[in-house]
């Protein structure tokens, strides 16, 4: 996975993001910051809690479509 040692704030979220941080940890946090558990955020793209367990945890990685529609589950853009 990328990594970088730059800092990115997110302050619309009131989030701090360090770009080292993984897509699976910016996931979890901006998925938190959404008030949603795995199985709620699940419910919303149509899939199963799994997952987006296993984008949290790198198992897997989301194809663009599923990132897509998580940057508007969540509010942001496919960037954040």
């Amino acid at each position: 996975m990328f990594k970088s040692n730059s800092l990115c704030s997110l302050s619309s979220l009131g989030l701090t993001l360090y770009m080292s941080d993984t897509f699976g940890e910016r996931l979890k946090k901006l998925r938190k910051k959404a008030g949603l558990s795995q199985e709620e955020l699940a419910n919303v793209l149509g899939l199963s809690y799994m997952t987006v367990r296993r984008w949290e945890t790198e198992k897997v990685s989301p194809r663009v479509e599923e990132i897509k529609a998580l940057a508007k589950a969540l509010g942001v853009t496919e960037a954040d």
